[in-house]
């Protein structure tokens, strides 16, 4: 008989218990019994270390093991095999709790079990016992901190962390366990921080009459979804859940203003503060101001928030704070005066911080040092930097910038650090990454031994299945075969497709398609010498930055793009012809997403390198060297890329705005009047991104609107710099107005139907692909030479 022996039935061991229980049964179909007490005759199942387990304090004593070689309050953790008194004992020890469940984890892994972020996927048979015998291993990471940041935009409740509930924040955070991470960052809103921090002055939220006067039709609209109370007590609980399990929040300090965190006008009205001094537009409203910390006062207020959340949410005492300094904001035109008011803003909140927590490591978070800073500046910052406590969290680990980066900075073997993989803005819902950069950049930080954590801070959330894993398995473990994509797909693919016909079948598709993948990432470039940072497929934007106001940096823009994508363009209609040939209904559920998520990362790639074409050929006729007729003819064909890919999203409920509102009334009761508000959170020109109802109602009636302009203007032959109209194109605000008087339900997918036709629509998606490539190579002999 196996049984499971835990020095105490309470806190950590309750909750491993659960787990390992709860996993036996799915294996063998069997319950080990849970014991405090050795009943001298069970195979038993040991958890805890010498320091916690009297009874794996007496083996030892016993020369029954010897020393675990786990260093203390470590994430190090070893399980054992040994056999006492003729009877089996696997022993699993963690330095620490959170380790404890990483022994348990790896364990079932061992089992055969696989771990990813929208399931578990376990043997095909059920095991007749579970193994006890021949383990011996002993596992210890390369990086401390190791971790995910979840963000504040609203939209679709797979992409965005904001619509999760309980149970969903629950199954993420054991995943996070399961794949050994440690550090949680919830940037998901204040919600009713400010009234608890200032009850006299900040009411409650209410729904009728929200704190902050926000635009509508834009992502900076917080009007909740679900009351103030519902909110409060979801943030509350799930960090418990966290704390439970010993994960790390990192604590929000300093001027935490921001577009997430404003101000409320009650604030405003009574404390009426003074603000810091902004050169810049950004967040130049009161609310997105940042209060003069200059001023004792305002420094306290701004305290004030943080520690309101540690008493109403953080656990007994935090682990971590973090600050995001004057991120994206302008303070002087003076560039030595804007610089020096940075660091003097650091050092207030340093000073504040220590007066209270002198240890507690501070993250320094370089969003601003990428946007707003030159390497010499952040050197500047780092040489005062004290290596004790603090921590820089980069964001540049996979930029294509060879000069603002972490390599420049002046902290490597100086100042602790974090790797860190920014990957996605929030409309980069599609599967990209600059994994040879990646690959590069890894060998360096791996070794250096500063570097103390390895982490991706996305602004979306289960964008990129690949990339998870990737992440997961390098912040353990950076070795060769993790950072090397072309290695870790055979690892991925083997775990996520463990029955031989769906590997046989899929796999070397995801190998076909690593290309086309990696051909795409953040662009963030110092330099400048590429424009832009791939900020979304420019066909969410037609009538935005992506095809118009033609000046010679949006020209530039495009011609790198289109030059980037040539090389690898040409394999995306056979991944799509490849996916057509496979049943759609004969694969799980996971596979069936990792299907469509293959199939819109294909059609992406056409849509842009289509989009940033189009603006080359329309540059080509201003200058006589296209004709009107081929553009025209072209830009149908591009509408019908579009027309399929919104067929595509419409197979799957994911991609529906309307059902991320049905979904949300599933949890708790929704604010009657919020449906407008999420249709602006999602369909502002920052967050656009694979939602199907903004293609049927929003991307495919504005292009349209564009061909009509663009075909007036050969009508014309007016060969001037192609701008955007001052006041708009025509019919674009009744589009827009007729998008948001319709109810989100006569938009919805017929979801029964786009499946039945998915094969069809596939290959329609690859001819439209093989038309555009082939219309292009009507112009001047070819793709390469008309645009490079």
């Amino acid at each position: 008989m196996q049984k499971i022996l835990i020095p105490e039935n309470a806190g950590i061991f309750a909750i491993a218990a659960e787990i390992f229980r709860d996993y036996a049964k799915k294996l063998t179909g069997f319950e080990p019994e849970v014991i405090t007490q050795d009943d001298g005759v069970s195979d038993l199942f040991v958890f805890g270390n010498d320091a916690e387990h009297n009874f794996v304090w007496e083996l030892m004593l016993r020369n029954k093991i010897g020393s675990l070689g786990i260093r203390m309050e470590s994430d190090d953790y070893a399980i054992k095999s040994f056999t006492f008194d003729s009877r089996k004992v696997l022993l699993l020890a963690g330095a620490r709790k959170r380790s404890l469940l990483y022994a348990i984890y790896d364990y079932f892994e061992q089992c055969g079990c696989s771990y990813f972020w929208d399931c578990d996927i376990l043997p095909e048979k059920q095991l007749p016992a579970l193994p006890m015998d021949s383990f011996d291993c002993k596992e210890a990471p390369r990086f401390d901190y190791r971790g995910l940041r979840y963000f504040a935009h609203r939209g679709l409740h797979r992409f965005q962390a904001e619509h999760w509930d309980l149970e969903d924040w629950k199954r993420e955070f054991d995943w996070v366990l399961k794949k050994r991470m440690n550090l949680v960052m919830l940037r998901i809103g204040m919600d009713d921080l400010f009234h608890k921090a200032f009850p006299d002055i900040v009411p409650e939220d209410d729904w009728k009459n929200p704190h902050n006067d926000t635009a509508s039709r834009s992502y900076a609209d917080r009007t909740n979804f679900w009351s103030a109370e519902v909110r409060s007590r979801l943030r509350k609980d799930l960090l418990q859940y966290a704390f439970e399990r010993d994960l790390i929040h990192p604590e929000d300090t300093g001027t935490m203003s921001h577009w997430y965190s404003m101000t409320p006008k009650e604030f405003l009205a009574e404390v009426k503060p003074d603000f810091m001094p902004q050169a810049s537009q950004g967040y130049a409203n009161p609310s997105g101001l940042v209060w003069d910390i200059r001023q004792d006062k305002y420094l306290d207020q701004y305290f004030k928030l943080t520690e309101a959340h540690i008493e109403h949410y953080g656990g007994s005492e935090p682990k971590m704070f973090h600050t995001i300094g004057l991120a994206e904001r302008l303070c002087y035109a003076d560039r030595t005066d804007n610089h020096n008011l940075k660091l003097y803003t650091y050092r207030r909140i340093v000073r504040k911080l220590r007066s209270k927590y002198p240890h507690v490591p501070l993250l320094f978070a370089s969003w601003d040092f990428i946007c707003n800073w030159r390497p010499e500046e952040v050197q500047a910052l780092a040489a005062e930097l004290e290596p004790d406590n603090t921590l820089i969290l980069d964001y540049t680990s996979e930029s294509i910038d060879e000069i603002n980066n972490f390599t420049n900075w002046g902290i490597m073997g100086k100042i602790p650090w974090i790797f860190g993989i920014f990957h996605a803005f929030e409309p980069n819902t599609a599967m990209c990454g600059n994994y040879d950069i990646l690959l590069r950049r890894i060998r360096t930080a791996k070794q250096d031994n500063m570097c103390k954590g390895f982490v991706l801070w996305p602004e979306s959330s289960h964008t990129d299945t690949l990339m998870l894993e990737y992440l997961a398995a390098n912040a353990w473990d950076p070795a060769e075969k993790n950072a090397d994509i072309k290695q870790f797909v055979e690892t991925f693919c083997t775990k996520r497709y463990p029955v031989k016909e769906q590997y046989d079948v899929l796999a070397p598709l995801w190998r076909d398609a690593i290309p086309l993948i990696a051909s795409v990432g953040w662009r963030q470039n110092f330099t400048m010498a590429s424009r832009g940072c791939f900020f979304s497929d420019y066909i969410f934007n037609p009538l935005k930055h992506a095809m118009c106001d033609l000046n010679l940096q949006m020209v530039e823009n495009h011609l790198h793009v289109t030059r980037q994508l040539n090389a690898v363009i040409a394999s995306a209609a056979p991944l799509l012809r490849a996916l057509a040939a496979i049943p759609y209904d004969s694969l799980p559920e996971y596979a069936k997403r990792d299907y469509i998520d293959l199939a819109r990362m294909a059609a992406s790639r056409i849509s842009v390198f289509a989009s940033g074409a189009l603006v080359l050929q329309i540059e080509a006729w201003r200058s006589g060297a296209e004709k009107p007729e081929h553009i025209l003819h072209y830009m149908d064909l591009l509408e019908s890329m579009m027309l399929h890919e919104a067929d595509l999203l419409g197979v799957r409920e994911e991609y529906s705005l309307h059902a991320a509102l049905e979904r949300m009334k599933q949890s708790h009761p929704v604010n009657p009047d919020f449906e407008p508000v999420l249709k602006g959170n999602a369909e502002n020109a920052y967050c656009r991104s694979f939602v199907y109802e903004l293609f049927i109602g929003c991307y495919i009636p504005e292009f349209r609107i564009y061909r009509n302009w663009i075909a007036e203007k050969f009508a014309a032959n007016d060969r001037n710099r192609i701008d955007m109209p001052k006041n708009g194109f025509p019919g674009e605000k009744q589009n827009k107005d007729t998008f948001y008087a319709t109810p989100l339900k006569e938009y919805a997918p017929d979801i029964a139907l786009l499946t039945a036709k998915l094969p069809e629509t596939l290959l329609a998606l690859a001819e439209d692909g093989d038309r555009l490539l082939a219309d292009s190579d009507r112009y001047n002999g070819g793709i390469a030479p008309f645009f490079f």
